[in-house]
């Protein structure tokens, strides 16, 4: 069990009745288990709760003063921060085996949440943590994801016992988000705006920060290719067919061009390197960004980051991975303007980068990653509103 812990629907519905049996018995068994819930003191009325490393990056970029963090799949090493495990949550799991039960039974009728077995597990343990800390000196809440099982809930607990929530946007979004509910928003820009009204203007507070994963990062990249080669940063994603993406790497191999590889950090998927082909095992965009000369991508927020730094992007249509359907343009970039073209071809796309066709128009990047060079005025409208 401890080993698919983290496997969300891996588990699938095979194990879904075998996992809510497990937990009948345990809760038949409960007077036997004597945990104790993690200690958890604040020393601020703000509390940040984070589940992702991109999550925290953007607390990092954020600077709350005196906040106090609650850290769960993501550690830190700063003051004030509590780390919740997953061994902790299995150990918990045994504490509140009638509850995940209960909650187990009620899913049956759902493919979905059986699926989920095991993130269903997480958010049961996760709502009894909350429930068990003293929150009455906090005012604040803030988060940085607004439609994960884990933020919803979080969203709905701390609104239940009457305490400010604010989200703030930690990754571009599309007019598939959901509508506002936070007291108070924290996005990017205009189009993100733009986005999330879709369905209708919001009723909550809006405030346009600009992409803060863009706040402290260097305009200039790093100068680090000694070997005079061009070097492409290809970076797809979980829709992406990866002998589509290989047979792209060998083209531009081919054509005396070395490729990096980057894969999405929510893919799992395996892929070879070879003499012309690095793949890359840094965590951060920004660390890859830097090494390359020019960024090939296709369903990616990857262009707001590149054209930024001003690396020639391209967009390739790669084809889709088995069992996906196909997605064009999602964020908008064509739309809007700032993609012009994008390629089919992989000839086209080779003659783009060798003539250093400028294939995007960085006049309309603001419209997406909003006030970004006024971090300082933002920052103190921020701290005025939480």
């Amino acid at each position: 069990m401890y080993n698919s812990f983290d496997s969300f629907h891996k588990g699938g519905l095979k194990t879904y009745k075998y996992i809510t049996y497990l937990f009948f018995l345990l809760s038949k068994l409960n007077f036997f288990f004597r945990i104790k819930n993690p200690s958890i003191q604040f020393e601020s009325n703000i509390i940040e709760v984070i589940f992702s490393k991109n999550q925290l990056k953007c607390s990092d970029a954020l600077e709350v003063n005196n906040s106090s963090k609650i850290l769960y799949g993501v550690r830190s090493s700063k003051k004030n921060e509590t780390y919740i495990s997953d061994l902790i949550l299995l150990k918990l799991s045994l504490k509140f085996s009638k509850e995940i039960y209960n909650t187990l039974k009620m899913s049956k009728s759902d493919v979905l949440l059986k699926k989920n077995s095991f993130r269903i597990i997480k958010l049961v343990v996760l709502e009894q943590i909350f429930k068990s800390i003293n929150f009455n000196s906090v005012k604040t809440i803030i988060q940085y994801n607004d439609h994960s099982p884990y933020n919803l809930m979080t969203f709905e607990y701390f609104k239940s016992i009457s305490i400010k929530t604010v989200y703030c946007q930690h990754a571009p979004v599309s007019y598939k988000f959901p509508r506002l509910y936070h007291d108070l928003n924290l996005l990017f820009s205009e189009d993100s705006k733009e986005k999330y009204e879709k369905k209708g203007a919001s009723l909550k507070e809006i405030l346009i920060v600009g992409d803060i994963r863009l706040w402290n990062t260097q305009i200039k990249k790093k100068k680090t290719n000694k070997k005079n080669k061009t070097i492409a940063l290809i970076c797809f994603n979980k829709l992406d067919c990866v002998n589509s993406v290989k047979e792209c790497a060998n083209f531009l191999n081919f054509n005396n061009i070395h490729v990096i590889i980057r894969k999405h950090p929510a893919d799992d998927i395996q892929i070879e390197s070879n003499e012309h082909t690095t793949i890359s095992t840094n965590t951060d965009i920004f660390d890859d960004l830097a090494l390359c000369d020019i960024a090939i991508t296709n369903e990616s927020a990857i262009p707001l980051e590149s054209i930024f730094l001003d690396i020639p992007t391209y967009i390739f249509r790669f084809k889709p991975r088995k069992g996906t359907s196909l997605v064009f343009d999602n964020y908008s970039f064509m739309k809007k303007g700032l993609i012009k073209q994008d390629f089919i071809s992989l000839e086209n796309l080779l003659k783009a980068i060798l003539n250093s066709d400028l294939v995007y128009n960085k006049n309309k990047l603001n419209y997406f990653i909003g006030p970004v060079l006024q971090k300082k005025d933002v920052l103190e409208k921020i701290k005025t509103k939480i």
